[in-house]
């Protein structure tokens, strides 16, 4: 009863000051204009301070100074150099001739478009920015002029080719560093959202940006992925998969510790939730760190659905990984070991299978799983039209030939094209599939069923004992997080996941009242 009345306390406590935040950010008074320009560009390198993308530039214009500033990507290059700038110019030198004194009315009805807004404090200028505005800031006036000049809307692919999706966006990052990060500030319109350029490569010279959100990411991980990257001592930096092999907490674990991303909404939803994205010239992925293992499991397809749709569609994603590792191995275990447990008429048919092959079942399964694995580099390799031949031929008639030559059963033909099609269901941990599987293979034909059981173990403390950025790999299934687990295996409803992951944000912990 006294726990019950002090958790009612708390919540209420809690509300009440909800409620008074709420009520003092909407009596939150506006920052007037400056009449200084000076004062106005401090308080633009403050706010946004490491925002690689944001350009201001002051000019003198007769016996005033101006100050015009912008976003890059949000504004068309060529009609600000044509349509404001050099006019602007060629008025600052007439009235340097004539020795004339100029307002910011004479500007506005002279030289500029007719799309022109009006603004009379500093937040406006920042929401204007996002919306593809030119702001111009004259000196000694109470108000400022926005110019809408902003960029066509192209899209930069037609579709990602790697993170499918059926209801949601459909763009994609390229292999320019600072369009995709354009993209990127698209998604997260807020001078808090940082960009800092770093150049690596002693030869390459690639230009590397590390983006965050100020205030949401922790600043440990933050100076701990700086410190990392400008670490990275090498002569060529081709791709960005360099730089996760240089940054990675353990380089020899098969599991993936950063998250590579194609879709720009998806980055930003990480951002969000206080991680950091690399972005990389010349390659039209992002890394995004810490990664955890939950994240391997999950798509951005969850959240436009139901909640119990996506808790479905990620524990098949489980059960899929665990197939693609355990299958093979279970096919040999029971063969030749578990016989008591295996159902009898399974044993007939699978004895039936093995009868005229002349090989133990651990070559028959060693042999298709490394021709599941030819044919699957076969099929990236080869062209693109060429490719879906050859897994069809590979497939089909290489796999009935196999079995009507006596190579191989009809049994482990099955089971293998389980394991291929649960494979690719997970594509961030093909590979360490792949790998841990041949493992599994072993174990099982000298231990049988025990021997998958204490590679499991030895599996889950490997994953249980690596970090990443300092944040646990099992995290939030190891250690345990209550509040984590709303989005792990099973999604909730939106409303109810209203903390961001332990351990990655900083200050804002809450993602709305």
């Amino acid at each position: 009863m006294f726990r019950y009345i002090i958790k009612k306390i708390k919540v209420f406590s809690y509300s009440f000051q909800s409620e008074r935040k709420r009520q003092n950010k909407s009596i939150k008074p506006k920052y007037e204009i400056p009449s200084a320009i000076e004062d106005i560009d401090s308080y633009f390198k403050k706010k946004f301070e490491n925002c690689i993308n944001f350009y201001k530039r002051v000019i003198s214009i007769g016996n005033k100074k101006m100050l015009i500033a912008y976003i890059d990507g949000f504004v068309n290059a060529e009609r600000l150099e044509l349509g404001i700038m050099k006019p602007i110019l060629d008025m600052s030198g007439k009235i340097k001739l004539h020795n004339d004194r100029i307002t910011i009315d004479d500007i506005k009805n002279t030289i500029l478009p007719a799309q022109v807004t009006e603004i009379d404090n500093m937040e406006c200028a920042t929401d204007y920015f996002y919306m593809g505005y030119v702001v111009l800031f004259l000196e000694n006036e109470s108000y400022a002029l926005c110019i809408k000049i902003s960029e066509t809307a192209k899209q930069s692919k037609s579709e990602a080719e790697v993170e499918h999706s059926i209801r949601g966006p459909k763009e994609a990052l390229i292999e320019h560093s600072l369009k995709n990060l354009f993209l990127l500030t698209k998604q997260i319109k807020n001078p808090d959202f940082k960009s800092e350029l770093l150049i690596l490569g002693e030869r390459t010279k690639r230009h590397v940006y590390m983006c965050y959100l100020k205030g949401i990411a922790k600043d440990q991980i933050i100076n701990q992925v700086k410190t990392r990257l400008e670490e990275i001592d090498i002569d060529g930096l081709i791709d960005i998969n360099f730089i996760n092999e240089y940054i990675s907490d353990n380089p020899f674990t098969f599991f993936p510790l950063a998250g590579y991303h194609e879709r720009p909404d998806t980055v930003a939803a990480q951002i969000l939730e206080g991680r950091v994205a690399i972005l990389c010239d010349g390659s039209p992925f992002a890394i995004t760190v810490p990664h955890m293992f939950i994240e391997n499991i999950q798509n951005s397809e969850d959240y436009f659905g139901k909640p119990i749709f996506g808790s479905f569609i990620r524990t098949l994603r489980l059960i899929c990984f665990i197939s693609a590792l355990l299958l093979p191995a279970l096919y040999i275990a029971f063969l030749n070991f578990e016989h008591q447990v295996t159902p009898f008429e399974l044993l007939i048919t699978a004895a039936a299978g093995q009868e005229k092959i002349p090989f133990s079942s651990i070559l028959e399964a060693l042999s298709m799983v490394l021709s599941f694995e030819i044919l699957k580099e076969a099929t990236v390799r080869m062209p693109k039209g060429i490719g879906q031949t050859i897994s069809i031929v590979g497939a089909l008639v290489l796999g009935e030939a196999a079995v009507k030559a006596g190579f191989a059963s009809n049994l482990i033909v099955i089971v293998l094209a389980l394991t291929a099609i649960c494979s690719y269901v997970n594509t961030n941990l093909m590979d360490a599939t792949s790998l841990y599987r041949l493992g599994y293979i072993f174990a099982a034909n000298i231990f049988g069923l025990a021997g998958i059981v204490f590679l499991s173990a030895f599996l889950v403390l490997h994953m249980c004992s690596l970090t990443s950025f300092g944040i646990p790999y099992m995290s939030p299934l190891s250690p345990v997080n209550t509040e984590g687990l709303k989005d792990a295996v099973f999604r909730f409803p939106l409303k109810s996941m209203k903390f961001r992951p332990k351990g990655l944000s900083q200050n804002e912990k809450r993602r709305a009242d």
